[in-house]
């Protein structure tokens, strides 16, 4: 299994609705993302089916149990975008946490070299990256939608969403956005460039991965 990129968005459940999964899909759909299949195991779903699925494991609150197979749980999107071998799409919940996170993956080696040596260890493919903001800023768009941030299979560390309300510094590999009252001074030199956007927001970047 390769080593992944992970886009990370965090949602409050008390902003769940009934269409926050389609309009969450259409975003994607509406920005480059062709529907590929789900899980092998989970059949020949469709779209609308998996959307369905997804939707009523979410209204339920479901948290896939300790021992509890992994077919019971939010069903996996597979999707064409770019020229990336693969592109991965879940959500995934805890009860007893009061948001839930979708999660976007990438192989690494798709887009993202390792340079050895000292100082920046990687180098991101200027224009897959900047595709992938391009999403990120039209996932943003979504009311919901309370931070999205970035991370590597070894390197960032996605922050919880109470921790990012506290200020704590969100995971930027290569970039971020989040909203502008959770932003921490402190931790401003850590980027390289960092840009208001719409719904009172921040893109956080940074070139010194």
């Amino acid at each position: 299994m390769p080593a992944y990129f992970s886009m990370i968005l965090q949602i409050k459940k008390e902003n769940k609705y009934d269409d926050l999964i389609s309009d969450l899909t259409d975003t994607l759909i509406s920005n480059g993302f062709v529907y590929d299949r789900t899980d092998y195991e989970c059949g020949d779903n469709s779209l609308s089916d998996v959307i369905k699925y997804n939707n009523a494991k979410l209204k339920d609150d479901f948290e896939l149990g300790y021992y509890e197979h992994f077919s019971h749980d939010f069903r996996q999107i597979y999707w064409k975008f770019r020229d990336f071998s693969e592109v991965r799409q879940y959500y995934y919940n805890e009860k007893d946490i009061d948001w839930f996170g979708c999660c976007i993956i990438i192989p690494e080696s798709d887009f993202i070299s390792f340079r050895s040596g000292e100082g920046v260890r990687y180098a991101f493919d200027p224009e897959a990256t900047e595709a992938l903001k391009s999403i990120a800023k039209a996932l943003w768009q979504l009311d919901f939608v309370e931070s999205i941030q970035t991370e590597l299979e070894l390197v960032g560390d996605a922050a919880e969403l109470d921790e990012l309300e506290r200020g704590e510094c969100p995971s930027a590999f290569p970039f971020a956005v989040i909203r502008k009252e959770f932003m921490n001074e402190k931790y401003r030199h850590i980027f390289s460039n960092i840009t208001e956007t719409d719904r009172n927001g921040l893109l956080l970047e940074r070139d010194d991965c």
